[in-house]
């Protein structure tokens, strides 16, 4: 897709709206002439039975009646409301709230017609939004999951569903609001629902959740249509990322600019929310990711001008672990948490420390991230004293071949919830990282490496490695680097000095293969051959099993050191290995050429180690994968 075409059709979806629009102004039109057309009173269905209105403040009602007919809202909690409908039959009224309450009702008449709904309450209203994260629900989680016993009944629920639209839409259509109990909490977000459950708790006051999330969504999905369609950077972006995964995306209206703002966000933009909860970034690490402090900038402004609330706090959960290409998730981290430290009333969220297996996108424990949340709702929304922000790097001094480390935010010191901090790397005057070793001060920290005779600069979990270094409250330091003046951004993700010794494998039918040249065929079950695969690999031996039949497991391998250090092992798969106490030292994406099929793509391959006594034998966990598990090693004796 060219830039014209992506242009053509952006001036094609707003024709569709105008076109839409007028044969709905013509229709009203008509109704206000032919006495036969009147119409119905009616409301949208974020106004309804079960409600949460936002306290202290203005509730807007909207919806439509005859033209230029009277509107009457009556509410139970104060003085009723009058408005006249426009020519069109639109019509929205204004009614201040006042204290939280519950058991509240509220009847809307015009012509003769009423509504009438009951059991409102009245409390903090937020939305939560953002990709699969934010949407992952309940029932999957294994934490969240207890609140299936024991909902609160104070937090309300409307659920948006699973809805995309390429143009804006006045209604959601089927959505409704729940109480919590089971059936309706089990599919609801997990974060979420614990965002309002701590608050409610806290405030003793009704909280209404507005869950507005949908997986693999861009964050230009989310915005409204001019934001990316008058920006010629946001526009370029897109583009690029249509022309990429064109064939991917094909047909999928959620990839568009404004989908899901449009079937989402656009439908309640006239109710008066607290604020909101936003979970998304995953996507645009492989799009847009250079630009995403600048798209994260304007999807707060534009949401705070729709709702009508210019200090809105919008708090955003920065993107966990995962296995990211490169540096490419460490600088979206780095976006996000640079846009909060720059706007008011945004606030990161980390979550370096929340991957229950390495590498997984979707972490199923989602406690301590609704938690974090609602602290920072507490803390800078609420007002309530409460530590909420993570620390965050402050300054960097050099001393006799070492780096002091300044952090905001950590006043009350810093500690390690293991035997020692991970994460950290220094460089040299020239850009070359090796992994370091950090000693707390208190609130400060000492960071060296032995390797690095003076190093220039620091990096704490600038790749895919989970932090756990946190202040003496238990939030997490944010990731960063202080080599922020480097476009190029690259540096060795995980990799030390890898331990040279002769390893013994016993394993049935392998063949022996070695790292050399620009290519290898790491697996005898296809023609699939890497290029370019791991410099760092370069002469290294590994053992590749003998093909086996489809969905047979692979009869167990054990490796014995020559040596105490670390045992190597190559994988597709890694959570077998995870589970069992190994670590992900490296992810190389390689391109991959199929001889058979002459075709080209790129295979994840990540590079695991496991700490060894000299003779003690290591056993690989043996699964049903012929691709996963390869074991190498600078020199390898096979004994079958």
């Amino acid at each position: 897709m060219t830039m014209m075409s992506l242009r053509k059709t952006c001036a094609k979806l707003r024709v569709e709206r105008i076109v839409r629009r007028t044969v709905l102004a013509c229709a009203l039109l008509l109704a206000t002439l032919v006495p036969s057309f009147a119409q119905s009173l009616s409301v949208p269905t974020i106004i309804g039975d079960k409600m949460v209105l936002q306290r202290n403040a203005t509730a807007r009602f909207w919806g439509y009646s005859n033209p230029r007919a009277q509107v009457v809202v009556n509410p139970s909690w104060g003085e009723k409301v009058e408005v006249v409908a426009d020519e069109f039959g639109q019509w929205l009224a204004e009614v201040p709230t006042g204290k939280a309450a519950e058991k509240q009702k509220v009847t809307i008449s015009s012509d003769g017609e009423e509504l009438s709904f009951s059991d409102i309450m009245i409390g903090e209203v937020w939305v939560c939004s953002g990709q699969s994260n934010m949407k992952f629900t309940v029932e999957k989680t294994i934490d969240v999951v207890k609140a299936l016993k024991k909902p609160n009944p104070k937090v309300r629920l409307f659920h948006t569903g699973h809805i995309s639209s390429r143009v804006e839409m006045d209604d959601i259509y089927g959505a409704s609001w729940t109480t919590s109990a089971a059936a309706n909490l089990a599919g609801f977000s997990a974060v979420g629902y614990v965002f309002g459950d701590e608050l409610q708790k806290e405030l003793d006051v009704p909280i209404g959740l507005i869950n507005a999330s949908y997986g693999g969504t861009s964050i230009e999905s989310w915005m409204p249509e001019e934001e990316i369609v008058n920006n010629q950077m946001f526009l370029a972006g897109l583009n690029e990322s249509l022309v990429k995964n064109a064939k991917k995306w094909k047909g999928k209206d959620r990839y568009f600019a404004a989908a899901q703002y449009n079937a989402n966000i656009h439908p309640i933009v006239n109710s008066t929310i607290a604020g909101v909860i936003w979970y998304q970034g995953c996507h645009n690490v492989s799009t847009t990711v250079k630009h995403y402090d600048k798209l994260l900038t304007r999807f707060v402004e534009s949401w705070r001008a729709k709702f009508r609330n210019p200090e809105m706090p919008v708090y955003v959960v920065q993107i966990a672990p995962h296995t990211y290409d490169g540096n490419s998730g460490a600088l979206l981290r780095e976006k996000q948490a640079k846009v909060a430290a720059e706007m008011e009333h945004v606030e990161i969220i980390a979550t370096i420390d929340q991957n229950e297996r390495t590498g997984d996108i979707h972490p199923r424990n989602k406690q301590v991230v609704g938690e974090r949340l609602a602290a920072a709702a507490l803390g800078e929304h609420y007002g309530v004293k409460i530590d909420f922000r993570s620390p965050s790097f402050k300054a960097m001094t050099s001393e006799n071949g070492r780096l002091r480390i300044q952090f905001n935010d950590a006043e009350k010191g810093l500690m390690c919830k293991d035997d020692k901090v991970k994460g950290f790397q220094v460089s040299d005057s020239k850009g070359r990282f090796r992994l370091a070793e950090a000693k707390i001060e208190g609130s400060e920290l000492v960071v060296w490496s032995e390797r690095v005779e003076s190093p220039v600069n620091v990096r704490y979990c600038f790749d895919e490695y989970e932090g756990n270094l946190y202040c003496a409250n238990g939030l997490p330091v944010l990731p960063f680097r202080t080599d922020f003046d480097n476009g190029r951004v690259s540096a060795r993700a995980f990799y030390d000095t890898l331990s040279e010794m002769t390893v013994t494998v016993k394993y049935d039918g392998c063949v022996r293969l070695d790292f050399s040249g620009s290519e290898i065929h790491l697996w005898q079950n296809n023609e699939i051959v890497a290029r370019n695969p791991m410099k760092e690999l370069q002469g290294w031996e590994f053992l590749q099993p003998s093909m086996l039949e489809s969905g047979q497991f692979a009869p167990k391998l054990t490796m014995t050191p020559s040596e105490d250090g670390y045992v190597y092992v190559l994988a597709r798969n890694v959570f077998p290995l995870l589970d069992r106490g190994w670590e992900v030292m490296s992810c190389t994406d390689m391109p991959l050429v199929d001889l058979s099929k002459k075709n080209r793509s790129r295979g994840r391959v990540f590079l695991c180690r496991y700490p060894a006594k000299k003779g003690k034998s290591i056993t690989i966990p043996s699964n049903d994968d012929i691709n996963c598990v390869q074991p190498i090693a600078k020199e390898i004796i096979y004994k079958k």
